[in-house]
């Protein structure tokens, strides 16, 4: 890391004597460290010998931005939800074989749930989780379900990985997937992808409530309002749906 921090703050490039000098380490390591960062494309080696920062990192910057995005333009759209369904809106993404929350925004109703922002919770017993899946490319999801161990959180969790598939082919059919007690006994939620301005999945949105609340008038009421969530979430990432491309190209 040290090294990194040099190069990147360099005004110009830096030889790999000068670092090995500031960092007070022998030269050999020196090279040893920098041939590392450069097969890692952290780091570039230009005609000379000195150094520059590598396209990785800015891959990196990029990823990092695309997040801070995410989680700003989340945390100013959450809330009104919440208040508009009187329920708790839960923003998360995908990370290995769990979701993790990055917004949480409660409604007005007097009802606590026990999710935190960071916290973690396996994918395919979650709403949010399985909006996400149930938006990835074929072979993606695929290689979830191989890789993936479905434990049971709750008696209602899902664990097959076959009715994990049917079930969350409503996400394609309706653009909703559904948590009925699945992760938490007494909770339910409908839950919508969100896409970035490439069209990624890149999170997933919820609207969740007591079991008892949930009637099925609730339920669709909920569902038509995620949708909507998730539709002015990933637009505000740039998102444009292609009815809206079509539409477009009509009116010229």
């Amino acid at each position: 890391m040290a090294i990194l921090d040099m190069v990147t703050a360099a005004p110009e490039p830096i030889k790999v004597a000068e670092l090995a000098a500031a960092l007070a380490i022998p030269r050999n390591s020196a090279y040893e460290l920098v041939g590392t960062l450069a097969d890692a494309r952290l780091v570039n080696v230009l005609d000379g010998g000195t150094l520059v920062p590598g396209p990785r990192l800015l891959e990196w910057g990029s990823a990092y931005a695309r997040g801070i995005d995410l989680v700003s333009e989340a945390a100013a759209l959450a809330g009104g939800f919440a208040r508009r369904a009187d329920s708790t809106v839960h923003v998360a993404r995908l990370d290995g074989e769990d979701v993790v929350y990055l917004v949480k925004e409660e409604g007005s109703q007097h009802i606590r749930m026990g999710s935190e922002v960071g916290g973690r919770v396996p994918a395919h017993a979650t709403g949010v989780g399985k909006a996400i899946l149930g938006a990835l490319p074929p072979e993606e999801l695929s290689a979830f379900l191989r890789r993936s161990p479905l434990d049971r959180l709750t008696p209602s969790t899902i664990v097959d990985a076959d009715l994990l598939r049917a079930d969350i082919a409503s996400v394609a059919r309706l653009g909703v997937a559904y948590d009925r007690e699945e992760s938490s006994r007494d909770v339910c939620c409908v839950a919508s992808p969100v896409r970035d301005s490439n069209g990624t999945v890149v999170a997933g949105i919820s609207i969740s409530t007591l079991a008892n609340r949930m009637t099925p008038e609730t339920e669709e009421r909920l569902s038509v309002l995620v949708v909507e969530a998730a539709r002015e979430l990933s637009s505000r990432l740039g998102y444009v749906s292609p009815g809206e491309i079509h539409d477009e190209g009509n009116e010229q």
